[in-house]
C-alpha cells in the first residue's frame, strides 16, 4: 500500500470518526479519537451500543464521571476502564465546546 493511499484513508477515516462523534470535520488526527477508540478496546464495549448512548446523555451539562459510569454500563463496558472512559469524557466535552464556539464567532 503506497503512502498517497495511507494518507488519503487516515483523513477520511478520522473525518468519519469525527463526523460519528459530532466533532468539526477536520480530517485531522484527534485526541478524542484516539483516547475513544482506546477505551473501546481495553473495556470491550459495544461499539455500537457505545455510539448510539452518546446521543442520548447529556454530555455538555452532565458530570463526567457519571456519562462515564452510565455509557459503560449501558454499553457493557469492563468498569477498569472507567477512568479512561471519564478522561474522555473531559476531552470530547472540551473539544465540544470548541467546536460550538468556533462555529458561533466565525
Amino acid at each position: 500500500i503506497n503512502a498517497e493511499y495511507m494518507g488519503r484513508y487516515n483523513k477520511c477515516y478520522n473525518s468519519r470518526m469525527q463526523f460519528r462523534l459530532g466533532l468539526d470535520i477536520t480530517g485531522k488526527n484527534s485526541k478524542v479519537i484516539d483516547m475513544w477508540l482506546d477505551w473501546l478496546s481495553y473495556s470491550k464495549a459495544d461499539y455500537h451500543i457505545s455510539n448510539r448512548e452518546l446521543s442520548e446523555l447529556n454530555i455538555l451539562t452532565d458530570n463526567s464521571q457519571q456519562i462515564a459510569f452510565e455509557l459503560n454500563a449501558k454499553s457493557n463496558g469492563d468498569p477498569t476502564y472507567l477512568e479512561i472512559l471519564e478522561s474522555w469524557t473531559e476531552e470530547y466535552k472540551s473539544e465540544l465546546i470548541n467546536d460550538i464556539t468556533l462555529t458561533h464567532i466565525f
